[in-house]
């Protein structure tokens, strides 16, 4: 449960404070677009931006403890594994 919740934090707070700090610079140094048709596609771009790097972030902080028998996979894979 715990390692849920620190993921779902970090998460949210990359989504959420990333953008902000991202349109903070681009503002500062006066790069941000002042035509409502540019600013649109940069603010969505911003956001999947952040999310594209703050989700695979949250799921690769924990180690991967997870596993699989070679039984239940599919036998080309199993042939796969055994040359």
């Amino acid at each position: 449960v715990l390692e849920t919740a620190t993921s779902r934090v970090i998460l949210s707070f990359c989504g959420i404070c990333s953008p902000a700090i991202i349109f903070y610079i681009f503002e500062r140094f006066g790069k941000y677009p002042k035509n409502p048709l540019l600013k649109i596609p940069f603010e969505i771009s911003v956001f999947c931006f952040a999310l594209l790097i703050s989700l695979p972030l949250s799921i690769a902080i924990f180690p991967q403890t997870g596993s699989l028998d070679v039984i239940s996979i599919e036998n080309e894979l199993q042939k796969k594994i055994h040359q």
